[in-house]
């Protein structure tokens, strides 16, 4: 209600509720789900350095937007889908769980974008350019900011590193929702990819039967993840590709995957 009871009493009789109805527990005795999550962001930020994320990132992750800020994001995925798939190169190529974390990774930054900019735009004010280095950056801040400038440019990197050293806390409390999101599409995309892998699994005779039944189906090569928005806890419409064949007959075929049943 913009601070106007008045305001908040009216939308809240249109929506049939009673300002009675709202309440703040005195205290909550389990936390959800996703504050375990944030707590292991936190902590594995404060230990990361520019190495550490060098080593972190796929390959192509240098044109995905603030992917060196969220490179620590990004491991504890990877452990969660771990917990979820001890073995997840079963049946996938390196390029394909690549393009499914360059998909985290873009997810991440849609989300927390606008509030990376603020928080960047008061660091630039506070610390002076002859604090930092002044590095080349990676063209992920040409694409945010193309106006950039060298000492921009080496700020960005003291900014990431600030970041890091504080595992983040500065930024959620500043934006205390954006820690719950970012903390969920951790966790949604770490379950989307399991339920993938385990019913590309289940499926692989049905699809080798029904599309290559001459050839042997190999492994998931590629996947194109940005089909559809994100809907349904984290998923998406997915175009995958699968290798067929072998030796000098090895072919590729793509299917679609659509995470929910098409029945109408």
């Amino acid at each position: 209600g913009g601070g106007d009871w008045r305001v908040l009493k009216k939308r809240m009789r249109a929506e049939g509720l009673r300002p009675s109805s709202l309440y703040q527990p005195a205290q909550r005795d389990v936390l959800p789900d996703w504050c375990g999550v944030l707590g292991e962001i936190m902590v594995l930020a404060r230990g990361f350095d520019a190495s550490a994320c060098s080593m972190a990132l796929p390959a192509a992750a240098d044109k995905t937007a603030l992917a060196e800020l969220f490179a620590p994001l990004l491991l504890v995925a990877r452990q969660h889908l771990a917990d979820l798939v001890p073995d997840t190169q079963a049946d996938i190529s390196d390029a394909a769980m690549q393009d499914l974390e360059l998909a985290l990774l873009g997810r991440l930054a849609a989300l927390a974008g606008p509030c990376v900019v603020t928080l960047f735009n008061a660091f630039k004010q506070a610390v002076p350019g002859d604090a930092v280095s002044n590095a080349t950056l990676s063209p992920m801040l040409a694409a945010l900011m193309p106006t950039a400038t060298t000492a921009t440019r080496g700020r960005y990197q003291a900014f990431v590193a600030a970041q890091w050293a504080d595992g983040y806390q500065a930024m959620f409390t500043r934006f205390p929702v954006l820690a719950r999101l970012l903390s969920l599409a951790l966790v949604q995309w770490a379950n989307m990819v399991a339920e993938f892998l385990a019913r590309a699994a289940h499926d692989r005779a049905a699809l080798a039967s029904t599309f290559c039944p001459t050839e042997v189906l190999g492994a998931i090569t590629r996947v194109a993840v940005t089909l559809s928005d994100a809907h349904a806890g984290g998923r998406s419409v997915m175009k995958v590709t699968f290798a067929t064949g072998s030796g000098a007959g090895a072919n590729e075929m793509s299917v679609a995957y659509k995470p929910r049943p098409s029945e109408m």
